[in-house]
């Protein structure tokens, strides 16, 4: 899992984050509303399109080895603390 030469977040870094904010906010649909049409097609949909793709990311990220995953955390959290990482929409935030 390279980091772009920007050094912020790869794409499949950020495809997680995006995945895993759809599954928090599905999770939200499901306690609220667990037998609105529109819910369960969200989940079908998520079930469907995103959660295998993102399985498969996270599945290759846990293979990293401990040191590879600790250096790249460190990383970003140096970018973040700069104010030189760029967010999900690639906007450098400070």
């Amino acid at each position: 899992m390279q980091s772009p030469e920007q050094g912020g977040l790869s794409e499949t870094e950020q495809m997680l984050v995006r995945t895993r904010r759809q599954a928090d906010s599905l999770a939200v649909a499901l306690v609220r509303n667990p037998f609105d049409p529109s819910t369960v097609a969200e989940l079908r949909r998520f079930l469907e399109h995103d959660a295998g793709p993102a399985q498969a990311a996270y599945e290759a990220l846990r293979a990293l080895a401990p040191e590879v995953l600790r250096a790249r955390l460190e990383h970003l959290a140096r970018l973040s603390r700069k104010g030189t990482c760029p967010d999900l929409n690639g906007r450098v935030t400070s």
